[in-house]
């Protein structure tokens, strides 16, 4: 049985681009690239949920990498990766779709923070002699989750009880 990282050294990645910054998810949970559609943005909610869509039937949560990453002039949003996650789909906006590529990763450091960069950073790869982050879609929707609990808790403290 191969090992965590030759295993990862294996799979075939979605590449796009944050801005200036090139990143991949593994090819294997991405359903769909759509063309970004109208979000519905919900009330008080933290900044990574961009907002919820209608997509083939089912309500999906869109999430930004803006507040990890941070916006700059050359973002636009103007496509989405649907992800199929063990809970079911859900949508991260990105600028731009570049390619199915194989990548060499090397992983990353096992020291990880809450809420940085680094702790969605499953490794490390080049393409075209642009630096690729592989990022964890465990840990983004993790994060998303925690951060949409908290402000939920925030908002309704009777339901901190329970």
């Amino acid at each position: 049985m191969p090992s965590t990282n030759e295993s990862l050294r294996q799979e075939t990645y979605c590449l796009f681009r944050h801005g200036t910054n090139w990143m991949a998810f593994p090819v294997a949970v991405i359903r769909k690239v759509a063309t970004k559609t109208d979000l519905v943005v919900v009330p008080l909610s933290p900044p990574m949920l961009a907002g919820i869509c209608h997509h083939h039937g089912d309500f999906l949560p869109i999430l930004t990498l803006d507040p990890i990453l941070g916006r700059n002039e050359q973002g636009c949003e103007e496509q989405m990766l649907i992800i199929d996650d063990l809970d079911g789909l859900w949508g991260v906006q990105v600028d731009e779709v570049k390619t199915l590529a194989r990548l060499e990763v090397s992983t990353a450091s096992s020291e990880k923070g809450d809420n940085d960069l680094h702790s969605l950073v499953r490794g490390w790869a080049t393409y075209e002699q642009r630096v690729v982050r592989v990022l964890d879609h465990f840990r983004i929707r993790e994060l998303a989750e925690r951060e949409l609990n908290s402000s939920l808790r925030n908002l309704f403290p009777a339901a901190k009880n329970t």
